[in-house]
């Protein structure tokens, strides 16, 4: 398999990875409700980020507890195969996986994600019966009826995707179906409470910026920075143009965008036409940065 190839397929997969789905075995919890399918695995995935921390142990001698650096130690000590690939022994058969970067907080991992790309050899690539075999080994390992081991048996998705939870882990199987030669199974491992944490950071993160920009304004005396309605044109950006440019008077708008807010002001692309240095007219396209008070304080050129 070409870069190229390999390329899309880990991008692919990334896409994938937003996508949810789930349900319910007979014997299990009953997850089908009347609610989406997108609450229902929500509130599947969020049972577990109450939980006290105690399956640390995932596959292959990884761990919840390892830090980066002993992550990246015991991932070099696998067998090695083609391109970034390594061997992962699933119930006894050998996998060409490729362990994508995991997260981490606190310096220990919380998401593990691997894709097997093929079995045994590269020339056999991963089928559906393969997957179907792996599904059924953690079957075994995670259990498929009872309250501490649930499994989602019915996809809801177009592709095969199993759920399920354990404590504090969740930890969901699925296959990509790109082409006869390009499938994949991926592996997803994740620890709820740190992800968790990791979720509150990011929202306090969020609320200190919105906090910081309503300061801004209320110290900037914020302005109108809106699109003309006749034009579309941003007045301040064009009073900006006149009193930068060589030569004010050959300035001439040809396009704008919507003025959007940022988190620190305001943004709007502008394509315009003008004299250069030289007395000839050129064509510039830029984002023009505006803070509350409705000053340029920074322009990228786009190309």
């Amino acid at each position: 398999m070409n870069k190229t190839n390999f390329s899309f397929i880990i991008a692919f997969i990334a896409c994938i990875t937003l996508c949810s789905c789930g349900n319910t075995s007979k014997n299990s919890t009953q997850l089908e409700t009347p609610e989406s399918p997108k609450k229902v695995l929500n509130d599947f995935i969020d049972a577990t980020e109450t939980k006290t921390e105690t399956v640390s142990d995932l596959i292959d001698g990884f761990s919840f507890d390892m830090s980066e650096k002993q992550y990246q130690v015991h991932l070099s000590k696998l067998k090695k195969l083609k391109g970034d690939h390594v061997n992962l022994d699933i119930d006894g058969v050998s996998y060409y996986a490729y362990y994508s970067k995991p997260s981490f907080f606190d310096n220990k991992i919380y998401e593990l994600n691997i894709q097997l790309f093929y079995k045994g050899s590269i020339q056999n690539h991963v089928t559906k019966g393969d997957f179907n075999s792996i599904a059924a080994y953690f079957k075994s390992v995670y259990g498929s009826d009872s309250l501490n081991y649930m499994y989602t048996e019915k996809p809801i998705s177009d592709y095969p995707t199993h759920h399920w939870r354990r404590g504090n882990l969740y930890f969901k199987l699925y296959m990509v179906l790109i082409g006869d030669d390009l499938n994949s199974i991926a592996l997803e491992y994740r620890n709820g409470p740190a992800y968790r944490s990791v979720v509150k950071g990011i929202q306090k993160k969020d609320q200190e910026r919105r906090d910081k920009r309503e300061k801004e304004i209320m110290a900037a005396g914020a302005v109108n920075v809106s699109n003309s309605s006749y034009d579309a044109s941003v007045s301040q950006v064009v009073d900006y143009l006149k009193k930068n440019l060589k030569e004010p008077k050959s300035y001439e708008g040809i396009e704008w965008s919507k003025v959007k807010e940022e988190t620190d002001g305001y943004s709007v692309y502008h394509k315009y036409r003008a004299k250069n240095s030289f007395g000839g007219y050129v064509i510039e396209a830029q984002i023009f940065y505006l803070d509350f008070g409705g000053n340029v304080v920074r322009v990228q050129n786009v190309e």
